[in-house]
C-alpha cells in the first residue's frame, strides 16, 4: 500500500509539474479558479499583469487579483468568473476593459472565460484567459487622431481637393470643391473627371490619374 501510495504521488507530481510548464509556455494570462471563485493556479504571464505571484494569489478571491474596470469610465467590472460559474457557460469582459495591476500598472485586455467541468459533469470552476492588447489599442488611437486630422484637413481646406476612382468616377470631393464648381456632392455622383477636366488638359490629367 505503501509503495502504491509513494507512487501515484510521483505520478501525481509529474502530471502537476506538466501543467505548470504547459501554462507557463502560453503566451497568455491563465487563472483557474475554484467554484467559490478563488485562485487556485496563476501562470506566469498572469502574474506579471496582475502584480501578484502564484503562492500570494492562491485562494485569494479572483476579483482582487483582477481588478477589471471600464477604460471610459474608470468604473469597476464584475469579473467574467462570476457570470461563468453561476451560469456554467464561457463569458467575455466588455471591450474597451483595463486591468489595474497591483503595482497600478494599466493594461487593456481582452478576455474570455470558461467553466471547469469534470468527467461526472459537475462544475469544479472556471478559468480565465486573457491578454495585453494595450499596444493594439494605442494603433487605433494614432489611426483614430490621424483619421480626425485628415477629415478636419479636407473638409476645411481653402482649395478643392476630390478623390477619383480610375475610371474618373468622383468618390469624394470636399466644400471649397463644390463651391468652385457649383455642383453639390450629391450630383457629383453623375459626372466624372472627364467632364470637368479643359480639354487641353485632359490627356495629361488622365495620365497622371492612370499612374
Amino acid at each position: 500500500m505503501t509503495h502504491k501510495l509513494t507512487l501515484a504521488n510521483k505520478v501525481l507530481e509529474a502530471s502537476e509539474e506538466k501543467l505548470s510548464l504547459t501554462l507557463n509556455s502560453i503566451g497568455h494570462a491563465v487563472i483557474s479558479t475554484d467554484v467559490f471563485a478563488r485562485v487556485t493556479r496563476i501562470n506566469a504571464v498572469a502574474e506579471k499583469l496582475t502584480g501578484w505571484t502564484s503562492a500570494a494569489a492562491f485562494n485569494k478571491p479572483i476579483d482582487e487579483i483582477c481588478n477589471f474596470v471600464s477604460a471610459t469610465t474608470l468604473e469597476p467590472l464584475v469579473s467574467t468568473v462570476f457570470e461563468t460559474i453561476a451560469q456554467a457557460k464561457p463569458n467575455t469582459l466588455p471591450k474597451n476593459t483595463l486591468l489595474i495591476s497591483k503595482n497600478n500598472e494599466q493594461y487593456y485586455i481582452e478576455d474570455t472565460c470558461a467553466p471547469i467541468i469534470n468527467a461526472h459533469n459537475t462544475l469544479q470552476g472556471a478559468v480565465l484567459v486573457f491578454h495585453d492588447v494595450s499596444e493594439q489599442q494605442l494603433i487605433v488611437k494614432k489611426l483614430t487622431k490621424s483619421e480626425a486630422l485628415y477629415k478636419a484637413t479636407f473638409d476645411h481646406a481653402s482649395v478643392g481637393i476630390a478623390h477619383i476612382a480610375p475610371n474618373g468616377q468622383f468618390l469624394k470631393v470636399n466644400k471649397c470643391f463644390t463651391d468652385f464648381t457649383h455642383i453639390n456632392e450629391v450630383n457629383l455622383q453623375n459626372y466624372k473627371f472627364q467632364n470637368n477636366t479643359h480639354p487641353k488638359d485632359l490627356n495629361k490629367a488622365l495620365a497622371f490619374l492612370n499612374n
